[in-house]
């Protein structure tokens, strides 16, 4: 597989994530889709209107995301704040045999539940700067792929 041909689901937590966590995960996101193909989101990340939270919209998102968990080569899990919605789509990820790289910001503290995953294709990795994730991204590409 070529870089450009793998696909990337990048999940997160966005619903309850501060507006300054919310720009980070986009400027990680777009670095990543300048060499690999990263599935979209559902909606922009920074949206978070009102009348997104309707029934119809939510369900809109879950088939979206569990779709895309589905369809990816690689899910990237940005597990630095805690989510609800990022664990059933590592759920889905783990029970559909996907490799899985969780990443997380050093000055926060994944659960231990992620921590403790016991699978050949996950890896956990804390990084300080958005570079030395993106490098273990490469590095677990080039060992799984």
């Amino acid at each position: 597989m070529t870089p450009k041909t793998i696909k990337i689901y990048f999940g997160c937590s966005l619903t309850h994530a501060p507006e300054e966590y919310r720009h980070t995960i986009l400027a990680l996101r777009k670095s990543l889709a300048e060499k690999y193909q990263v599935l979209e989101f559902f909606s922009h990340p920074t949206d978070m209107q009102n009348d997104q939270q309707s029934l119809e919209y939510c369900q809109q998102i879950y088939t979206h995301d569990r779709n895309c968990v589905l369809e990816c080569n690689l899910f990237v899990a940005e597990v630095s704040l805690p989510s609800t919605g990022l664990g059933m789509e590592l759920g889905f990820a783990i029970e559909n045999d996907k490799p899985i790289l969780a990443i997380c910001q050093k000055q926060h503290k994944a659960s231990r539940m992620i921590r403790g995953v016991q699978s050949v294709d996950f890896d956990y990795f804390e990084y300080s700067q958005d570079s030395e994730a993106l490098e273990e991204v490469d590095k677990f590409i080039a060992k799984h792929f």
